[in-house]
């Protein structure tokens, strides 16, 4: 019990429940790992940004705003939020803009969730939602993914009266997957309508999915939808923190009413005024990242290591309990990259990165191969397999309409399949029908536009 004595040495307690609130904690820089194991060099690939430099403008508009810093900057942001709201055809009324997707999500928590609310949310997923939902202390809701993908049907079947937010990141961090359209439409459809659907869309710049929904197409429809954007991953701006909350106007409100005051500051706003402006850039920046995503997951299947679809600038290494492990040993090679509790994140880089990353992870488990023991996705032959198979299914990847995204459907499934799921198509039984035989049917028929698997 804290003292009420005057002077006391205690400082007053925090409310009891902050105990039990996870603290977000940022990925190791390079010159933490430089100086922690004694080496001259590393490259940082642990956050998730992107390996380019500011934005053409970018830089100049910061410079000219600094001259104002003694004055303080549109507390609404409204010119950019009126700048942004423009480019997706809606009004002022539907946008809010904070300091990074992030900051809106935590004034999102404080409008609509409390102590007798639960906030629900597939995990592992992005550590925010069970810090933001812990700190207005509601009850945390988790739903496990399916294998390395979002079950939408464990997520309505633990919605209850009491739920009022539902996140939803997609694509995923750190798992990296994606929810496909049918998945997305089903989560609306099924979500009562004084529950909040948030589909969290940071990494929407580096979805190539044909079948990944895009959640703005069903904002009219759904005054309960709430979609986050962010400018700190494809527009690099990461340090200066600005992002944006789309949503009915009565939501929008309502997350004003909880900033904190001149939240995102002149310069940033300045800067992302001018970042707006260079869509072209973006596109080609985020062009060289997936070209190096594909090539880089293709690398580790070939190598042996299965990983899941990636629709994020980044690859998740499902390593289990060796996780950490590998992550050291890493670092201790140059690398620095993010561990979880199941596996590791790879932010992916230029091509001279990603190499040195492939190339320490050869060498880390050249010194141990007992290191992919706790892999949860195939190693191996089967992981080899998949390479070969997602190679012959890309070329249907670049089409249009419902055979491309069909065959996007195929490649996301088949790249997460288990070594028992992989038993079981092998036999030719299983819950899955003959994936591996789908898959190679549609590789087959990749000159065909005529044929397709699946459909509307």
């Amino acid at each position: 019990m804290t003292s009420t004595t005057p002077g006391a040495s205690v400082a007053p307690a925090p409310r009891a429940h902050l105990a039990s609130v996870p603290v977000y904690i940022p990925g190791r820089s390079a010159a933490e790992a430089m100086a922690e194991h004694g080496i001259k060099e590393a490259v940082k690939l642990a956050s998730n940004e992107v390996p380019f430099g500011p934005l053409p403008g970018v830089a100049e508009a910061l410079a000219s705003a600094v001259s104002d810093t003694a004055r303080y900057a549109d507390h609404d942001s409204d010119v950019l939020a009126e700048r942004y709201a423009g480019e997706l055809g809606l009004t002022r009324a539907h946008v809010a803009v904070g300091p990074g997707s992030v900051g809106l999500l935590q004034q999102l928590t404080l409008a609509y969730a409390g102590p007798d609310d639960d906030v629900l949310y597939p995990w592992p997923s992005f550590i925010a939602y069970p810090q933001f939902s812990g700190v207005v202390a509601a009850n945390r809701v988790v739903v496990p993914l399916r294998r390395c993908s979002i079950d939408v049907d464990a997520v309505l079947t633990a919605i209850t009266p009491q739920t009022r937010i539902v996140f939803i990141a997609n694509p995923n961090n750190p798992i990296s997957g994606a929810l496909r359209t049918d998945d997305l439409r089903r989560l609306l459809d099924g979500a009562p309508a004084d529950c909040l659907v948030v589909i969290d869309e940071a990494y929407r710049e580096f979805v190539t999915g044909a079948d990944v929904g895009d959640a703005l197409q069903h904002l009219a429809e759904f005054p309960n939808l709430v979609v986050l954007r962010t400018l700190s991953k494809a527009y690099g701006m990461a340090g200066l923190r600005v992002g944006f909350l789309i949503a009915d106007p009565v939501v929008v409100a309502a997350v004003y009413a909880t900033m904190i005051p001149f939240a995102v500051n002149g310069p940033a706003q300045a800067a992302a005024m001018v970042a707006l402006d260079q869509q072209a850039e973006v596109r080609r920046r985020c062009a060289v990242i997936i070209e190096e995503r594909q090539r880089g997951a293709q690398e580790l299947r070939r190598r042996g290591l299965g990983v899941p679809d990636s629709q994020g600038n980044f690859w998740w290494l499902p390593a289990g309990d060796r996780s950490t492990e590998i992550t050291v040993a890493l670092e201790q090679r140059g690398v620095v990259v993010r561990p979880f509790p199941t596996g590791i994140r790879v932010t992916v880089g230029l091509p001279a990165e990603n190499a040195a990353f492939l190339s320490a992870l050869d060498g880390v488990l050249a010194d141990d191969p007992t290191r992919t023991g706790s892999w949860t996705l195939p190693t191996g032959a089967r992981a080899q397999r998949t390479a070969d198979l997602l190679d012959r299914i890309r070329p249907r990847l670049s089409r249009t309409s419902a055979d491309a995204r069909a065959a996007d459907r195929v490649a996301a499934r088949l790249a997460e399949l288990g070594d028992d799921d992989w038993a079981l198509l092998e036999a030719g039984v299983g819950p899955f029908g003959d994936l591996a035989e789908t898959a190679e049917w549609m590789a087959s028929s990749a000159g065909d536009p005529g044929v397709h698997v699946g459909g509307e």
